[in-house]
């Protein structure tokens, strides 16, 4: 989790449309990634409090390890969003994880080669 932002827009987002007609029923839990040493956030805080999310620490190791499994899938992305995926990756398949990153290049067998 960088600051937060997107976090609180996803948020937001299914609250109005809780709010604006009851497209939804129950409003979906969050959950933050962050980085083990990282700080929570005002935005995280409230996320916690007010919504109910539930935080999760990565590591570096994990989070490279992510890395590298999206880049041979040809997704290069950010530290942040590799974070997401590792913890994406635990929980099963009711779940939705949000990555942003970049297409890249589409070989994957130099990004093999390149990384391990």
């Amino acid at each position: 989790m960088e600051r937060g932002y997107l976090a609180l827009a996803v948020y937001e987002g299914f609250r109005e449309l809780r709010e604006w007609g009851g497209f939804i029923g129950d409003l979906p839990r969050l959950i933050l990634v962050k980085h083990r040493a990282g700080r929570m956030t005002e935005i995280s805080d409230w996320l916690v409090r007010a919504a109910g999310a539930r935080v999760v620490d990565v590591g570096d190791e994990e989070t490279i390890r992510s890395m590298i499994e999206l880049a041979r899938d040809g997704m290069y992305v950010k530290p942040v969003s590799a974070m997401a995926y590792a913890v994406a990756s635990t929980l099963g398949r009711d779940y939705v994880v949000v990555i942003t990153g970049t297409g890249g290049l589409r070989s994957t067998g130099l990004v093999g080669s390149s990384v391990g």
